[in-house]
């Protein structure tokens, strides 16, 4: 739900364009020969002025719009960077131009590093998932990518642990579990696992909490990026795809808990 400071902020966008169109309607209708290079002009400056607003507003209200807005600030201008350095060292020599791609993998590793711990969803996912490739990526990338495998940072606090477990069970906690470790004992990207003791049985088991929201994240983090690679590298645009279709199945806790269980 919008909130009232992002409605404020949206309507203070749009407004304008609304009372500059009133404007030019009022100016229109008492002016017998209007001038069109005039009305096209002013036209399409309204035009311009409702996009952003639309734009704006869209950017509040939903937030893949948003979170595809912060992903494209960031990684465009670095995949610009890439491609006119590409240019300009086309002519020279290997060692050169490989000096000045080190400099740029040094450079943006840690801004992408910085980018995937921010934004998490599938772009930590597919972080971890490009880590079992070696030579996918070049190394300043890869050895932050190997971290996310154990390093992923808890995404949700206890008391929103505790929330979505009782309102799962539809009981309190401690009339499920006699024991609920409050630290998680494993952190992915789209939830955490807790170690638990039934109360009935004494049984101990995994319990796993999915982040709100995450499913939805991750089907419009998939499209951004998937849109990312059709620019900068189209010929992973089929693994991409199979990769999101990896992701179909792992949030159905329901029918992963049916599978044969492990021990944690």
């Amino acid at each position: 739900m919008i909130s009232r400071s992002q409605f404020i902020r949206t309507q203070s966008l749009l407004m304008p364009a609304a009372k500059f169109a009133a404007k030019i309607q009022k100016r229109s209708l008492s002016s017998s020969v209007p001038k069109r290079r005039s009305w096209t002009r002013t036209t399409t400056r309204v035009l311009a002025l409702v996009t952003a607003g639309g734009i704006t507003y869209r950017m509040a209200t939903d937030e893949g719009s948003r979170r595809s807005a912060e992903f494209w600030s960031t990684a465009f201008p670095i995949y610009v960077h890439y491609r006119w350095v590409e240019w300009w060292t086309k002519n020279e020599k290997p060692e050169v131009s490989d000096a000045e791609f080190e400099r740029l993998h040094d450079k943006y590793a840690p801004v992408a590093e910085a980018l995937t711990l921010k934004m998490k969803g599938f772009y930590l996912k597919n972080a971890q998932t490009v880590s079992t490739m070696d030579d996918f990526l070049p190394v300043q990338y890869m050895s932050w990518c190997k971290k996310m495998q154990d390093e992923v940072p808890t995404t949700l606090a206890w008391e929103e642990v505790k929330a979505m477990v009782e309102k799962s069970t539809g009981k309190k906690l401690e009339d499920t579990f006699s024991e609920f470790d409050q630290e998680p004992c494993g952190c992915a990207s789209i939830g955490q696992v807790h170690r638990a003791k039934l109360k009935s049985n004494g049984q101990e088991v995994a319990v796993k909490v999915q982040a709100p929201g995450i499913e939805q994240k991750f089907r419009a983090d998939i499209k951004t990026i998937k849109d990312f690679v059709a620019l900068a590298m189209p010929q992973h645009v089929t693994p991409m795809n199979e990769i999101e279709k990896q992701f179909v199945t792992e949030f159905d806790y329901i029918g992963e808990a049916k599978k044969p269980r492990r021990n944690i």
